[in-house]
C-alpha cells in the first residue's frame, strides 16, 4: 500500500505542476524516475505513460 501511495503522490504532485492529467502523459519515457515505472508495473496501476 505504501508503494502504491507513493507512486499516486508523485504523479499526483506532477500533474498539478503540469496542469492536468493530460500533460503528465505527454513525458518523455527518460522524465519519469525508473522507481515510478517500477511501482507503476509492479503494482499493475492504469497509468499508461
Amino acid at each position: 500500500m505504501r508503494e502504491i501511495l507513493e507512486f499516486h503522490c508523485w504523479y499526483n504532485k506532477r500533474a498539478a505542476e503540469r496542469g492536468n492529467v493530460a500533460e503528465l502523459r505527454k513525458m518523455e519515457a527518460d522524465d519519469i524516475p525508473q522507481r515510478m515505472k517500477d511501482l507503476n508495473d509492479k503494482h499493475n496501476l492504469v497509468v499508461k505513460f
